[in-house]
């Protein structure tokens, strides 16, 4: 499954809309691609490490995208997030415990990662414009409320 939400993660890096997205969301795939394709075969410390390096390698490289969006913010908090799962991930491996929690977690961070690259970038432009689907709804709610309070 991991595997799965690892490729549908690279699929929706290169469909993203804008140029910045697109750098910051390749970054994140292919070094998540590379490590869980092509390093999964380690064990213990060495894969613990290596899966944490590679998202500490992550943090610095979509830090230095010269964006601000919220998509670099997320995608450093979700990588911060992995470290410590890897750190877990190693405690659990040193205890001889099965790595279900620590493969759930992860399927969890994966999915959250899908969302936050499908979701759009709220505008940071100062103005106070709402997205248009959701002053729809206000509008439409609000003259029902109105119609309603005129009996």
């Amino acid at each position: 499954m991991i595997d799965f939400l690892t490729l549908v993660i690279v699929g929706i890096a290169l469909l993203q809309p804008t140029t910045d997205r697109k750098i910051v969301a390749m970054i994140f795939a292919s070094l998540t691609f590379i490590h869980n394709e092509f390093l999964y075969g380690l064990e213990g410390l060495l894969y613990y490490d290596t899966d944490a390096l590679f998202y500490i390698i992550i943090i610095s490289a979509i830090g230095f995208v010269n964006s601000k969006s919220q998509l670099i913010d997320d995608l450093q908090k979700i990588s911060i997030a992995a470290v410590a799962l890897d750190y877990f991930g190693w405690f659990i491996w040193m205890a001889y415990m099965p790595p279900t929690g620590y493969n759930v977690a992860f399927m969890a961070l994966y999915a959250w990662t899908i969302f936050i690259l499908l979701r759009g970038e709220p505008k940071h432009d100062g103005s106070t414009e709402m997205d248009r689907r959701h002053y729809s709804i206000l509008s439409n709610a609000y003259s029902r409320h109105i119609i309603n309070n005129q009996h």
